[in-house]
């Protein structure tokens, strides 16, 4: 669909981002989501060419989703620092991909809804998703999660 070759899996690591390319609006969106925290980062509208380059689309939308819940330049600095360069392989992380589906539905509805995703951008639709209790972190949330991870590696 978006001409992207990928590598077998690997061994699962705790820096790992799964993504998943979408359509909302009939615009192409990618979800990103990380393993350890299952924080989300939201890009697009993207094209094709955008994605040949999946790691700079993530490091975009991080920074513009840290900024939006208010982490400061360093911590931003950092997290962009440990994607410096993110290698694209194939899942089976089944966790990780079911939370990710759920988060899409999520970002689907809440954009439905309010009108598109034009009310609220994409760092205000992921904001909702991060802000749930989910199931593989005991009920906390992501948002949580990932501060926690940047203050310990400070």
């Amino acid at each position: 669909m978006i001409g992207v070759s990928l590598e077998a899996p690997g061994a699962d690591s705790t820096d790992d981002w799964h993504a998943n390319v979408f359509t909302i609006d009939r615009r192409r969106y990618v979800l990103f989501c990380s393993d350890e925290t299952r924080f989300c980062c939201l890009a697009g509208p993207v094209r094709k060419r955008d994605v040949q380059d999946l790691g700079g689309v993530l490091r975009n939308s991080l920074a513009a989703t840290l900024r939006f819940e208010s982490f400061g330049p360093t911590s931003i600095v950092y997290c962009l620092e440990r994607l410096e360069d993110p290698t694209l392989a194939k899942s089976n992380n089944r966790s990780v991909l079911g939370t990710i589906n759920d988060n899409q539905w999520h970002i689907e509805e809440h954009a439905f809804r309010d009108g598109g995703v034009d009310m609220h951008g994409t760092a205000g639709l992921v904001a909702h998703v991060n802000h749930m209790p989910l199931g593989p972190l005991d009920y906390g949330d992501a948002i949580n999660e990932f501060r926690k991870r940047c203050i310990r590696a400070a």
